[in-house]
């Protein structure tokens, strides 16, 4: 949310209040529209005027900001202004955000900010080898992972690997290579190298962005 705050700062005096409140709201509601469009402010506005006691003055600047507002591209949508003196807008953001001039979505999660955890993973690569098994007898196969998934299970999850080679019948060697992403697998096979991960229905199961 955007607040913006109209100060009479030394303008306003006792004897004409009301016209210089006016004067000063006029002006705020031009500047406001300039600096929306500049800026790209979007979301929710709140502008809070200086109190005007004739409604006849609220009004004017009323449709003075609403008038500034036509010059602007993006929707908007404003209400009037309450008995508070506050006015209250949306506008719809035109160009992208800094950050994402500056950046892309990470290849890995495609811009969701998660990935899948080690154990999904491996229970994956659990469910291929168990289809592949059923269809091939070659089961001296080669996983390439991610380098920290290969030196996780390698290093700290022996165990696992060996539970892998043991419940499904294969021989596995684990290589590592920056060209796997970290939710990803791929099985070569030991004879020639041959990746053959795409032979499995499961394969790696990439989001769709």
């Amino acid at each position: 949310m955007v607040v913006v705050d109209v100060n009479s700062g030394r303008f306003i005096g006792k004897k004409e209040h009301e016209l210089n409140s006016l004067k000063i709201n006029l002006e705020a509601a031009r500047e406001v529209g300039r600096q929306l469009r500049l800026r790209d402010l979007s979301g929710l506005i709140v502008i809070d005027f200086i109190d005007m006691r004739l409604e006849s003055n609220q009004r004017k600047v009323y449709y003075e900001l609403r008038k500034e507002l036509k010059k602007d591209r993006a929707k908007v949508a404003v209400s009037p202004i309450s008995d508070f003196g506050l006015l209250e807008m949306t506008r719809q953001r035109i160009r992208v955000s800094l950050i994402d001039s500056m950046s892309e979505d990470c290849p890995t999660c495609h811009g969701s900010g998660r990935i899948i955890s080690k154990e999904t993973l491996i229970t994956r690569i659990d469910h291929w080898l168990r289809r592949y098994k059923s269809k091939h007898r070659d089961l001296r196969l080669i996983l390439l992972l991610h380098p920290e998934i290969a030196g996780y299970i390698k290093n700290d999850k022996k165990k696992i690997l060996r539970g892998l080679m043991w419940q499904n019948f294969v021989h596995l060697s684990i290589d590592e290579s920056n060209d796997v992403q970290r939710d990803e697998f791929r099985f070569l096979r030991t004879k020639d190298k041959k990746d053959v991960t795409d032979q499995v229905g499961l394969g790696n199961q990439k989001k769709s962005s």
